[in-house]
């Protein structure tokens, strides 16, 4: 190896999943990667699906962005990124955005097979990740998806009606969600005032010391 390549060896050794491999997979990859340097000028031209590649950031900060324009991940220094597409030969849906200019490695389809085949805790890893980023994705489009939608579309259940003279039980008793919602304050305000055995079918009267007291003065007149 040169002294540029050693340089770069004892970098990516560094890197998961090389720290699991045994030290020929590393200079495998190091021998076979190319270098770049990433740029706002030259971002559009390395995710390209007709030529995937894997990336291994050396230095800088990007965005990978999506198709709708959402950020999927921001990358830094030890991040991969264009694994997808040689996980499954699907073509690369995202483009990526250079938010600070740096050095990227990257590994052609070929070299990266071959690092699969050898090393199944390279392909190991780079499945688990490629798995992550699909839960990840899933997540925040179903996270979306609740934050967009009107209030009443996420209403399961018509509004309880009463009368103008029903009590607070009465209406509860029309539904049950209403009817656990109004025991559980009653025990949190009674926990709340000392008792640890909350009542719920009459108002509480519970107060801290006053059970002994009555019960004294009762003994004093009976006595």
């Amino acid at each position: 190896m040169s002294v540029e390549q050693q340089e770069i060896a004892q970098y990516v050794c560094l890197q998961a999943p090389f720290t699991m491999l045994d030290s020929s997979a590393c200079e495998y990859f190091v021998n076979h990667l190319d270098i770049i340097y990433l740029t706002r000028e030259n971002q559009t031209q390395w995710l390209q699906s007709e030529n995937p590649k894997l990336f291994l950031i050396r230095s800088g900060l990007y965005d990978l962005v999506d198709g709708k324009g959402d950020v999927v991940t921001r990358l830094a220094q030890g991040d991969y990124f264009g694994f997808p597409s040689l996980l499954t030969g699907e073509a690369i849906q995202n483009r990526l955005e250079v938010q600070k200019e740096g050095i990227v490695y990257m590994l052609s389809q070929t070299h990266f097979d071959f690092l699969r085949r050898e090393y199944k805790s390279f392909e190991q890893y780079f499945v688990r990740a490629h798995a992550n980023r699909l839960l990840s994705s899933h997540y925040k489009s179903k996270n979306d998806s609740w934050s967009e939608r009107k209030i009443s579309e996420l209403m399961t259940r018509t509004a309880i009606t009463l009368t103008p003279d029903a009590s607070i039980r009465q209406s509860a008793k029309k539904n049950e969600r209403a009817w656990r919602i109004v025991n559980n304050d009653n025990a949190a305000r009674a926990l709340s005032r000392g008792c640890d055995r909350p009542r719920f079918t009459q108002p509480s009267t519970c107060r801290r010391g006053r059970s002994t007291r009555r019960s004294k003065q009762y003994y004093d007149r009976q006595t």
